[in-house]
């Protein structure tokens, strides 16, 4: 396959970026409060314990990532229940949704300062990144290019 112009990389790239960002909206829309999902019941129901186990995530410190087990019992619910929630309505399960929303925190960071400002891993600590070549697998596979190169060009 022909390699693509430099261009239409950084064309498609910022598609994406966008798309992602669109995207969040039309997949957690339970924080609205007009949708019926967050109406309140017996039992929760899966938006709700995606929703308790979104809220548990952005307590935590950026360093740690939730344990399954932990965020079960916090939540009340069992660790196969809270699994189901996420594989049927996100499609993903718990820990990569964590990841993912990480990743993405971590480039829009990326994209938000300039190389002289700090530097990817001042970035990647700040949003609880510590294996940095695993960090860099991780985000070159999720969005095409290493957060190095993210940094240097920065969108204004």
């Amino acid at each position: 396959m022909p390699k693509r112009p430099e261009y239409a990389q950084a064309i498609i790239q910022a598609w994406r970026d966008q798309l992602l960002d669109d995207l969040q909206d039309v997949v957690m829309p339970w924080g609205a409060k007009e949708c019926p999902a967050a109406q309140s019941a017996d039992r929760p129901t899966p938006y709700q314990l995606i929703r308790l186990a979104e809220t548990f995530f952005n307590g935590l410190p950026p360093d740690q990532m939730p344990d399954m087990e932990n965020l079960s019992k916090e939540i009340g619910v069992s660790r196969r229940s809270l699994f189901r929630a996420f594989q049927e309505h996100l499609g993903l399960g718990p820990r990569r949704y964590f990841e993912l929303k990480r990743l993405n925190m971590l480039r829009r960071d990326l994209k938000a300062h300039a190389p002289d400002e700090t530097t990817v891993t001042d970035l990647a600590l700040k949003n609880g990144f510590v294996q940095f070549g695993r960090l860099s697998q991780l985000y070159k596979n999720q969005f095409g290019e290493l957060p190095s190169t993210t940094l240097r060009t920065r969108s204004n």
